[in-house]
């Protein structure tokens, strides 16, 4: 996820702002979609526009491309849905634009605390889970992992994390250098070693950038880290909020080519490359979910996606 130790957002330059947005590839969804409420609640302080319909299709116009940066990312859609929703009930109701102005940065706040309030409570439960463990093994970098990992050596548990690296980008490096940092010893290996790790950890925790009512999308080779943990016969739980929970018909899952020189620099005759980011990994592929709700299984996990879509 984050490049710096401490999980703080860095100064942004207001014209890039959205620029970086859409070209990070390395932070996580709870991240990213934290950095989107806030490009859309400080967007809706500077419109400077008087008649309220003009204001709402600026509004729109800011969240649309929002969400065309990320677009893999259910709490982005969330996040501008909440926002112009409310939005636009004022507006019906002949807000002005102050009116609007106001309702737009508080629900964009609201949505912002929302999501730090649940990392806190996503966190606590996580106690239960690694009660007794002595070693976890994690993948990519998701800011509900870290949080939850984080808050249960704080309050006393000890164990040892295994990191992936999480090619091509190596996130896994920034979250191991994170939990280091508190003192959480971490092992870095390939990701090709995963299997050969796997006898060694008592339990999998893993982060989501979405869940549907029919899987869950997290950085490529996290379904083949799934299979072989059940293999292996080692539960594995989805660490993730409910903000990032939506229909999966409410946003088509999309997979773009990434760069190719993330993998290799030189091209050569005959040999092709291609990189890919995300993946689909199956609710039943998963021993339970970990959320600020409680920890959950797949029934449940429809029931909070359909009350979130609604």
């Amino acid at each position: 996820m984050r490049t710096d130790e401490t999980w703080r957002h860095e100064p942004l330059e207001e014209m890039n702002r959205l620029e970086k947005i859409r070209g990070d590839h390395v932070s996580g969804a709870t991240e990213i979609a934290i950095r989107c409420a806030e490009y859309l609640r400080d967007e809706a302080e500077s419109i400077a526009i008087d008649r309220p319909e003009t204001f709402f299709s600026r509004l729109t116009e800011v969240g649309t491309e929002l969400k065309e940066a990320q677009p893999a990312m259910a709490p982005v859609h969330n996040a501008v849905h909440s926002v112009l929703t409310a939005v636009s009930r004022h507006l019906e109701k002949g807000g002005t634009s102050a009116q609007l102005r106001t309702t737009a940065t508080q629900t964009a706040q609201n949505f912002i605390n929302h999501i730090k309030c649940s990392l806190e409570d996503l966190s606590k439960e996580g106690f239960t889970i690694m009660q007794g463990k002595r070693s976890v093994m994690t993948y990519s970098s998701s800011r509900a992992v870290a949080a939850l990992l984080k808050h249960v050596w704080m309050k006393g548990l000890r164990f040892a994390v295994v990191v992936p690296e999480s090619r091509p980008m190596s996130e896994g490096r920034l979250l191991a250098r994170d939990l280091g940092s508190v003192g959480v010893p971490c092992t870095i290996i390939v990701d090709g070693a995963v299997s050969a790790f796997l006898e060694e950890v008592d339990v999998v925790l893993v982060g989501a950038d979405r869940v549907s009512e029919h899987w869950a999308i997290n950085k490529i080779g996290t379904r083949g880290l799934a299979i072989m943990a059940r293999a292996f016969r080692v539960p594995i739980y989805c660490a993730c909020e409910t903000s990032k929970f939506l229909c999966a018909d409410r946003l088509p899952f999309t997979q773009k080519e990434m760069p190719t020189d993330e993998i290799w620099k030189t091209a050569y005759d005959n040999v092709t490359i291609r990189n890919l980011y995300f993946e689909k990994i199956p609710l039943d592929s998963f021993t339970g979910f970990i959320t600020e709700k409680g920890i959950v299984g797949i029934e449940d996990v429809r029931r909070i996606v359909t009350e979130a879509s609604a």
